[in-house]
């Protein structure tokens, strides 16, 4: 009776998690009474599945996992944490985890009431993490679902056990009279040979990426691995633009499986692949699902996700050539579709600036038609302090061993880094967040209207192509200004490059080698 008492109340509450704009940024919440393996399970497919919910929407969705049932809905955030979120109508995404429920226990009705509570619960969750209270009762329907199924787990239990014990006496009886063993087993599937799962969920994933009419079974896992391995160029590209850094990280080329592979060979070599994307993970995903271990696969090669990431280094600098086409065909397979978003008004125009006025090489008209996100990212990261070259770049590590930087130059180098913090924020002005939604205009036009208050532009009644251009002009002045006093003789080459750039040079100057570019 203890038993069956401690696993009912296990199966009567459900567990809340939240997502949504703290004032230390975006984040997730969760009952502190939720057991870690379950918590870990159930943020993996929060995780997965968050860019599903940017948008508010009245119809909840169900997600099966293993052990329970996850219900989410997305709902206004009036009271957002976050200051800087308020005017740009954040949502929390809330979400309940039903333990032991099945997709078809779950009524619609039952779902209502619960994510109703739960909103109300999770309004009240000002900080990313674990957090008390988050649980509510289940209702009637459910909790009599859940004591039907503790009531029959001795079952479940004893009911194998006698079939196994059965099975046990046939072999005995049967098996003396086979003259062997092989002769028995030669007509049974070969259960470790089936992959058709694994090929289903890779076929899927690789139509996704515009690879079709794939045969069958192995050759679509080949074909998955083979696209998912580095090719060895990518592995030696130099220089700074941030989609060389995204191509370093495809790993060498996987072990080819063999003609016929097992099941086991085709998981090792996939969970190995998702380890050499994500070299954080903390586990190996050895008992997951094929169909999740390829969406996580995805999921990590996904390059608006990386690029909006925290695990990104590379900051768009201007200075390196765009890849060759080759490269960028590769990358754009896993860049999200553009259709919907804004690509032809304000991304069109902060393409212009760069490309036309400021001559950055960096950027060409593909970019602006498969990713105008990346297009804007670039503009405002561009025009941030971070972006602002402070020291020559060395071709040779003999040449930075050697390099020597004069008072001088240091001198000169901080005034002018002290001059442009007046004017340029620290960082990009657009939030990651907003790059990943499909609606730019709004966030674009904010930033610009943020960048023209930094740099005293009028904003009051105007439109924001009148105050972009006014922007430019203004960023011309202060750029022409600096490079017109007499220490700016004694700057780096890279920092004068910048500079330029801003005050409308036409052609580019080359300042790193043409293999940066990928070619």
């Amino acid at each position: 009776m203890r038993i069956r008492n401690r696993t009912t109340s296990k199966f009567d509450t459900a567990i809340l998690f939240c997502h949504r704009w703290f004032s230390t940024g975006e984040g997730w919440a969760w009952s502190n009474g939720i057991a870690e393996p379950v918590r870990k399970k159930v943020l993996n497919l929060l995780q997965m599945i968050v860019s599903e919910h940017r948008e508010v929407s009245s119809k909840p969705r169900k997600y099966a996992v293993a052990g329970g049932t996850v219900v989410v809905r997305t709902v206004e955030d009036p009271e957002c944490p976050d200051p800087l979120a308020k005017s740009r109508r954040p949502v929390i995404v809330v979400a309940a985890f039903i333990p032991g429920a099945r997709d078809k226990d779950v009524r619609t009705s039952d779902v209502e009431t619960l994510l109703t509570d739960a909103a109300k619960k999770c309004r009240g969750v000002d900080a990313p993490g674990s957090w008390p209270g988050l649980q509510l009762p289940l209702p009637e329907n459910l909790k009599s679902i859940n004591d039907v199924k503790s009531s029959y787990r001795p079952l479940v239990v004893v009911v194998p056990v006698i079939l196994l014990g059965l099975v046990f006496i046939c072999f005995a009886i049967v098996i003396p009279k086979i003259s062997s063993l092989k002769e028995l087993l030669r007509g049974l599937p070969a259960n470790e040979n089936n992959i058709s799962e694994w090929a289903s969920a890779a076929e899927t994933q690789l139509e996704h990426w515009g690879i079709q009419d794939l045969p069958p079974e192995s050759n679509a896992i080949k074909e998955f691995l083979a696209l998912m391995a580095r090719n060895e160029k990518w592995g030696q590209l130099n220089g700074g633009h941030v989609d060389s850094e995204y191509l370093r990280r495809f790993p060498n080329p996987v072990k080819p499986l063999d003609r016929n592979p097992k099941e086991s060979d085709v998981r090792k070599a996939m969970v190995r692949l998702l380890n050499n994307l994500e070299e954080m993970r903390e586990t190996t995903e050895d008992s997951a699902e094929p169909k999740v271990i390829i969406e996580k696969i995805a999921d990590a090669v996904d390059y608006r996700y990386w690029y909006t990431s925290d695990s990104r280094d590379t900051a768009f600098s201007g200075r390196a050539h765009h890849l060759s086409d080759e490269a960028r065909s590769y990358i754009y397979r896993f860049c999200p579709s553009a259709t919907g978003i804004e690509n032809s008004g304000l991304c069109k125009a902060l393409y212009h600036i760069m490309t036309d006025q400021w001559a950055i090489e960096g950027l060409c008209e593909d970019d602006l038609q498969k990713r105008p996100w990346f297009v804007a990212g670039c503009f405002f990261e561009f025009i941030s302090l971070d972006a602002v070259p402070t020291e020559d770049v060395s071709s040779t590590e003999e040449e930075l061993a050697s390099a020597t930087t004069s008072d001088s130059t240091r001198q000169s180098t901080t005034a002018v880094v002290e001059r442009l913090q007046k004017y340029l924020p620290t960082k990009c002005l657009l939030n990651k967040a907003d790059l990943r939604n499909d609606s730019l205009e709004l966030p674009i036009n904010t930033a610009i209207e943020a960048l023209a208050r930094s740099l005293d532009v009028p904003i009051v009644g105007r439109d924001t192509r009148t105050i972009l251009e006014d922007v430019r002009l203004r960023l011309k002045q202060i750029a022409a200004s600096i490079l017109e006093t007499p220490s700016s003789k004694d700057l780096p080459e890279t920092t004068k490059w910048y500079l330029e750039r801003l005050t409308c040079p036409g052609p580019a100057l080359t300042l790193e080698p043409s293999s940066n570019a990928g070619e």
